[in-house]
């Protein structure tokens, strides 16, 4: 298990070569899982979160993961909205709690990302009157034009997760690049959980920092 609940590196590198395909998730039952695929980088994939009535889909999304075997992963944080309910927010982390079970499960590299930080990336130079769903869709436009981003043939709009997960996953290939992603030192969290427990059995002191390499820069995530 992660130290602080937010990283899960599996000791496990990237696949050899230049070719890499990374997966952005934006949770909640309305949102969308995003495959691109470097060089290009290219929408290998995309997978409109699937649900049976108001529960999700849990065997779908683990079938999509395991044939697309993504080298990493990102997956948005779930966290409380302003003046969204308890009711609504308790199936919100609920349902990022399930699809963070799976990447656990299928030993996927992954990292808990937060909207501000890919947002903050994506909506730059973007007119700030703007909303923010208005600004993502202007960013994947200008990232991929003449795609539309619908999930069916029979839809009229952009689904709103499919461009928020298409801009989740390629603000990691833009923030840290293949060459840095392909050299991470994955970094099994629970051997370091283990190696501060034993200092702390040596010394009768807690370490005063727990540092994790995994390629990332924890403070690049918050």
């Amino acid at each position: 298990m992660a130290v602080d609940g937010r990283d899960h590196m599996p000791r496990k590198a990237p696949q050899s070569g230049n070719a890499m395909k990374i997966c952005g998730i934006d949770p909640g039952l309305s949102g969308a899982l995003a495959v691109i695929g470097t060089p290009g980088p290219l929408i290998n994939d995309y997978l409109v979160m699937p649900t049976v009535g108001n529960v999700l889909d849990l065997g779908v999304i683990k079938r999509f993961l395991q044939a697309i075997k993504p080298d990493i992963v990102a997956l948005e944080r779930g966290q409380a909205m302003p003046k969204q309910g308890v009711s609504s927010a308790f199936k919100f982390g609920r349902v990022c709690g399930a699809v963070e079970g799976i990447l656990v499960g299928l030993e996927l590299p992954y990292k808990l990302v937060t909207p501000r930080n890919w947002q903050k990336w994506a909506h730059m130079g973007i007119e700030k009157s703007l909303g923010p769903k208005q600004k993502s869709l202007i960013a994947a436009s200008r990232l991929y034009p003449g795609r539309t981003f619908l999930a069916t043939s029979r839809c009229r709009k952009p689904h709103e997760g499919i461009v928020d997960a298409l801009l989740i996953a390629r603000w990691v290939l833009e923030t840290f690049g293949t060459k840095e992603l392909q050299a991470a030192a994955w970094v099994d969290e629970q051997s370091i959980v283990d190696t501060d427990i034993s200092a702390k059995l040596a010394t009768g002191k807690w370490p005063t920092k727990v540092n994790i390499h995994s390629g990332f820069r924890m403070d690049d995530l918050e």
